[in-house]
């Protein structure tokens, strides 16, 4: 098992004048223990892949993932094959940078009926298992997550076992906080999709009545370090390690967050997995 984290976490601190390099964060996250990073094309403004590859290795951190946002799967047709397309040429350039994966995590599209619900979940599959293919050729694996709205059919456990089913050949990572968010039971879920889990996104939330996130009129909650919030960590880290999870675990913190508390969370995965 490996240590890993979104990088877009290491660009915020420096943002915030944390450190003096962005470089000098991503050594304190190696440092911190974490291996690897999962690059966001969300940053891509200001930190195009290329320039973010070059800081996270020069800081000592291995790029092991590339996460596409592109929506590949909404019902506007032009919209998605330009997505795929540029997709397509996303896998390239990891395969170019060396970064052994990348993760389809499509946004940016609405689901207004239970037709285009539908579409949408045939979309996914139809853009998944096309990623697939062209990934292996570039020798580059595809990974897909579950997601955290009930209007999207990636999300709910049933309809993630549905798709990953028809896509056997993507990996599939499993996120606990997301199941948390749409208020299924994440036990119940790992049970039904640990036989395809090979990488696991690890955050933790807190009911909270003032907190920042609301899903489909569930109760409002915050992020928080690992450990202080409602999700079953204990129980999950170690039901991986006995069910012999190899794989990267991502540590996500939703909220703004000190170091001690940054350092707390990786200590936490450590301590119970």
């Amino acid at each position: 098992m490996a240590l890993s984290f979104f990088t877009s976490y290491a660009f915020d601190q420096y943002r915030q004048g944390r450190f003096k390099t962005e470089e000098d964060a991503f050594r304190f996250m190696r440092e911190s223990g974490i291996e690897h990073g999962d690059i966001i094309d969300l940053d891509f403004d200001e930190y195009p892949l290329y320039l973010q590859h070059e800081i996270m290795t020069a800081g000592g951190v291995f790029p092991v993932c590339f996460i596409s946002t592109l929506d590949v799967v909404g019902v506007d047709s032009k919209r998605r094959e330009r997505n795929i397309a540029i997709t397509k040429q996303r896998i390239d350039s990891a395969a170019k940078l060396g970064i052994p994966t990348f993760m389809v995590a499509p946004f940016g599209f609405t689901v207004e009926s239970g037709e285009e619900y539908n579409r949408v979940q045939e979309n996914l599959i139809e853009s998944l298992s096309v990623f697939a293919e062209y990934g292996k050729k570039a020798g580059v694996e595809i990974l897909a997550e579950n997601h955290s709205s009930l209007w999207r059919p990636d999300s709910r456990m049933k309809d993630v076992r549905y798709f990953i089913d028809a896509v056997p050949e993507i990996t599939y990572i499993f996120d606990m906080g997301n199941f948390f968010c749409i208020g299924e039971d994440v036990k119940e879920a790992y049970a039904l999709l640990k036989d395809r889990t090979k990488k696991v996104h690890v955050k933790d939330w807190k009911i909270d009545p003032f907190g920042d996130f609301e899903r489909e009129g569930l109760p409002r909650f915050r992020g928080c370090e690992l450990g202080a919030g409602e999700i079953p960590l204990k129980y999950m880290l170690k039901s991986l390690k006995a069910d012999g999870f190899n794989g990267d675990m991502v540590i996500e913190i939703n909220s703004p967050c000190t170091w001690d508390e940054f350092d707390r969370s990786v200590k936490f995965a450590k301590e119970n997995f």
